[in-house]
């Protein structure tokens, strides 16, 4: 009888926790930009609901960086060993992505500061971005 018990109980919980993931944003609260593409719109699933496959997500993000090209910067920086393209995407602000070169060849260069003068080395370092916006201090 207790286990016939726990088995109905846990039927019941079932259709619940499926009815709360399909509610689950993926940042409660957040104002979201209508011009930025959902999954769904791209893909025809919402997250969680099955597994998006390699290409999904590439068209995905494709048109994330579509919706949004002064944002992003979509890099394609290999292949698999089957030959799919691999992608990153940065997301950022406009004037992050448009400094986005700048910020990559300051930091190559902090990474030999033997080769930098000390006022060099100094403006390199509060050039580049902090965490949270702005820059270093």
């Amino acid at each position: 009888m207790t286990a016939r018990l726990l088995f109905a109980l846990s039927l019941l919980t079932v259709p619940h926790l499926s009815a709360s993931a399909q509610r689950l944003e993926f940042a409660p609260g957040a104002q979201y930009d209508a011009r930025i593409p959902s999954l769904k719109s791209v893909t025809g699933h919402d997250f969680g609901s099955r597994v998006t496959t390699p290409e999904e997500i590439i068209r995905y993000l494709k048109a994330l960086n579509e919706a949004a090209p002064d944002r992003t910067r979509l890099i394609k920086y290999a292949e698999s060993w089957e030959g799919r393209e691999l992608y990153a995407i940065v997301i950022a602000d406009a004037d992050r992505v448009r400094r986005l070169d700048e910020i990559k060849a300051g930091l190559r260069r902090l990474a030999h500061p033997a080769s930098l003068s000390p006022a060099d080395a100094e403006r390199l370092i509060k050039a580049r971005p902090r965490a949270g916006g702005g820059r270093a201090r």
